[in-house]
């Protein structure tokens, strides 16, 4: 699954001149407005994991220092 925006590196490791693995991670940044954004936000998040598409899974949520509003959330993770 490739996402419409935001970051994605791939690593590939050799072993004897043999690929052995290959590793994708993903940064992705969405922007928000409401506590129901975020929720839907969490929730795709939860379906990485129950899906079985990554093991390890980190949330990021930013917010504006004046008002203390959501704007920011990025999920990051990776896959082998």
């Amino acid at each position: 699954m490739q996402p419409a925006f935001g970051r994605v590196i791939t690593s590939d490791s050799y072993f004897n001149g043999k690929l052995k693995s290959t590793k994708v991670e993903y940064s992705i940044p969405t922007l928000v407005k409401e506590k129901s954004e975020v929720l839907s936000e969490l929730l795709k998040c939860l379906d990485l994991i129950t899906t079985k598409q990554t093991h390890h899974l980190t949330i990021t949520v930013e917010a504006d220092p004046a008002t203390h509003n959501v704007k920011m959330i990025t999920r990051s993770y990776v896959t082998k």
